[in-house]
């Protein structure tokens, strides 16, 4: 690929040809470029799908191109730029670049770096759908009726995957979440699998969320076994939940046994979202699925900051600045495109 990132870092008397992650990153770049000026070639857009999927370096380079925008923001205006010869920009764990291009292309990039960044957060949903029997878009919600009678209820931007054939009744909550109100079938347990969670009932009525941090199951009515199916994991366990009884499973395998208001179980159906000593990143991952921008987190001590309260789902701006605003969160809007949260 021919282009004026690579001709200005590789031309210079006495200077050190690039290394093959700067030819990386300046293609990164490039494609930034391209695919701004031509937005809707078709043609184009699958050359860029295949040029991530040759690697992942690529895919590597095409994350830090796509955080550019985060350096671009903070640039003065091309004009006011007076770039010396060995100026160069440094940002953590990125190849060091000169100055002139990037200024050059600071404003045009600023917009496009956000929208084409959301690219390499659509490939990995893309993927999920399409194992998908079920799914749902940002704020959308359906009422399922299953082979058996029993009833689902998906939440937004969330999927799943049936399987009656066998002797139990298999859901594979693939992502978001789902409450369940099962018919009893003494022959044929109803299961329900996340990533971390294999939930098995005969019937009652429960709720399955999968979060950034944690999963979690809650129930309304009867009684449900819970296990474990995270290999290795320190922290393994078989409970029994009953009506107000909430497991947590956190990513490193340790659970938290809770109660809550039987009420509260699966109030997202009535645009409600009750949390109880809940992470941040956990509350703001149900808040992505009601909103259509995306929503961002700078900050493990924010992310992991825990919470208690109650968010109206029908307003996710609302409940994402009373969900971060006591805790010195500030809120950024860049473009209408990402919600981008910092201290």
């Amino acid at each position: 690929m021919q282009d004026s990132f690579h001709s200005s870092r590789i031309s210079g008397s006495g200077e050190q040809p690039p290394t093959q992650r700067e030819l990386q990153l300046a293609d990164a770049m490039d494609w930034l470029m391209r695919l701004e000026a031509h937005p809707e070639d078709v043609a184009l857009m699958q050359q860029h799908l295949d040029w991530l999927a040759a690697s992942p370096q690529h895919q590597s380079a095409w994350a830090h191109a796509c955080h550019t925008w985060r350096l671009l923001q903070a640039l003065p205006p091309t004009e006011a730029i007076v770039p010396e010869p060995q100026t160069s920009l440094v940002t953590a764990n990125v190849a060091v670049f000169p100055v002139s291009p990037w200024a050059h292309y600071a404003r045009r990039l600023a917009g496009v770096a956000i929208a084409a960044c959301l690219i390499l957060v659509t490939l990995p949903s893309l993927s999920l759908f399409l194992q998908a029997d079920y799914a749902t878009g940002i704020g959308e919600s359906r009422q399922i009726s299953l082979a058996d009678g029993s009833q689902l209820y998906l939440g937004a931007d969330s999927a799943i995957a049936e399987d009656y054939s066998g002797k139990e009744r298999r859901i594979q909550l693939l992502k978001g979440e789902a409450f369940f109100d099962v018919v009893p079938d003494h022959t044929r347990p109803f299961v329900v699998n996340t990533g971390k969670l294999k939930v098995t009932v005969l019937g009652t009525r429960f709720n399955v969320v999968m979060g950034k941090l944690s999963e979690s199951v809650s129930v309304a009515s009867g009684k449900v076994a819970v296990q474990n199916q995270q290999m290795g994991q320190a922290d393994t366990f078989a409970q029994h939940l009953l009506a107000g009884d909430q497991l947590t499973i956190a990513n490193n395998g340790t659970f938290v046994l809770s109660e809550l208001a039987v009420e509260d179980v699966g109030s997202w159906r009535d645009k409600r979202l009750y949390v109880q000593d809940a992470a941040i990143a956990d509350v703001a991952a149900t808040l992505q699925r009601y909103h259509s921008s995306r929503i961002v987190i700078l900050g493990s001590d924010m992310e992991t900051q825990r919470v208690t309260g109650a968010y109206d789902l029908a307003a996710p701006d609302q409940a994402l600045e009373s969900l971060v605003s006591p805790y010195q969160g500030k809120i950024h809007n860049l473009m209408g495109l990402l919600r981008l949260v910092t201290r």
